[in-house]
């Protein structure tokens, strides 16, 4: 089954514009922000200005929680009913249990042709997980069949690269992801951490200042144009000036715009801290 018959799934950890999702006709589910009396979508209505100012003075994080299987059930049901083969791709199963509930959605499908959903763990985060759903967007309107958009898939997810920079470690503490960052914790020096994002955080280098954590952005960003990885996003925090002036500098280094250049939401923020850059890209190949 090609072209039409096919739904592209995504969470909302992948930080697509809302418009370029819907143009490219890509389903969004939620993740959540858990706070004391509740919990709140990751669906555009948490402003991330705000969200990251309450964030940087507040003495306890909100927690983060992936869709139930009921609710990813909710939005598979429709698809499957329509007929149609399912392509769900997702944080990755080492930082949230995202996949691991969209996959119980899937068995408890079976009787309701949950054999046509196929869960990608996508053992990444953030703008990665946006490259993969739009990959597969295209290969659907190219009329490919299912097989050739989780090939695709695959394909973006071996060959994306993401970067973050931050201005502390003390928000991933807080959190529980130090991953392999958890050694630089220890550390006298006022640090600012780089960590490349994959199926987990990997600690990459620290420099001393935030200037000079931003020029190394930039160098990242020079290293995907060298790798022939032009098809490049940025995120940032509530530091959008940050954000325009790096892309202002890597204008200089691809050839082509970025694919999107959007905040990361409360989800994956509440875990960064409010002063973030993110780099990230892969081959253009996939979007020509």
């Amino acid at each position: 089954m090609g072209g039409s018959g096919i739904a592209v799934v995504m969470d909302s950890s992948g930080y697509l514009p809302r418009d370029m999702a819907d143009a490219h006709h890509i389903t969004v589910i939620p993740l959540y922000v858990v706070y004391p009396d509740g919990r709140r979508e990751e669906d555009g209505s948490i402003e991330p200005g705000p969200y990251f100012e309450a964030l940087g003075r507040s003495a306890e994080l909100p927690t983060t929680a992936p869709a139930t299987p009921e609710e990813f059930m909710a939005v598979y049901r429709p698809l499957l009913a329509e007929g149609k083969e399912i392509v769900s791709i997702h944080i990755s199963s080492a930082l949230s249990e995202t996949c691991n509930n969209a996959r119980q959605a899937a068995a408890a499908l079976v009787d309701e042709g949950g054999s046509r959903i196929h869960v990608v763990d996508s053992a990444s985060g953030a703008g990665p997980i946006g490259l993969m759903a739009l990959a597969a967007a295209r290969r659907v309107a190219e009329g490919g069949d299912v097989v050739d958009v989780v090939n695709i898939v695959g394909e973006v997810r071996a060959e994306s690269r993401l970067w973050f920079s931050l201005d502390t470690l003390e928000y991933l503490r807080r959190g529980g992801r130090l991953g392999g960052a958890a050694a630089w914790m220890g550390t006298t020096l006022k640090i600012k951490p780089i960590l490349s994002v994959g199926s987990q955080i990997t600690a990459v280098e620290r420099v001393r200042t935030w200037d000079k954590a931003l020029d190394r952005m930039v160098e990242f960003g020079r290293k995907l144009h060298e790798t022939g990885a032009e098809a490049w996003f940025l995120h940032y925090a509530a530091n959008k000036d940050d954000a325009d002036l790096v892309a202002e500098r890597l204008a200089d280094v691809f050839w082509r715009p970025p694919e999107f250049v959007t905040p990361v939401g409360a989800v994956v923020g509440t875990h960064l801290g409010p002063r973030v850059i993110g780099v990230g890209g892969c081959p253009a190949r996939f979007f020509e």
